[in-house]
C-alpha cells in the first residue's frame, strides 16, 4: 500500500480506534510525523524507527475530537540524509 514520494492515511474517515500512515522509506532511519488541526495547532508527534522499503505507523485517535487533521512525515535517514513527504489529510468522525 506504500507509495514512493507519498503518505497514504487509512481509515478515512478514522471513527474510532487508530489512523496508520503508509510511506516508503529509501534506506533504515528515523520517521517523524506532525500531526496538525485545521487550526494549525501541533496535536501529536510520533518517532519510528523504521528500516528500508514500505512502512506503516500508526497512531490511537480514540480520543481525539471531530475534525480534519493535517500530517507532515520527515524522513531521516541513518547517512545523515532525509526527506520531506507532501502534507497528507485525515478526517476524524464521532
Amino acid at each position: 500500500m506504500a507509495v514512493p514520494g507519498k503518505v497514504i492515511l487509512y481509515p478515512q474517515p478514522a471513527r474510532n480506534g487508530r489512523v496508520h500512515a503508509a510511506y516508503v522509506m529509501a534506506q533504515s532511519g528515523t520517521a517523524t510525523l506532525t500531526v496538525y488541526n485545521l487550526a494549525g495547532q501541533m496535536v501529536a508527534v510520533i518517532k519510528d524507527t523504521v528500516g528500508q522499503g514500505g512502512q506503516v505507523t500508526g497512531w490511537d485517535v480514540g480520543t481525539w475530537a471531530s475534525g480534519v487533521y493535517f500530517v507532515k512525515v520527515n524522513l531521516d535517514y541513518n547517512d545523515g540524509s532525509g526527506a520531506d513527504l507532501p502534507l497528507a489529510k485525515f478526517l476524524v468522525v464521532r
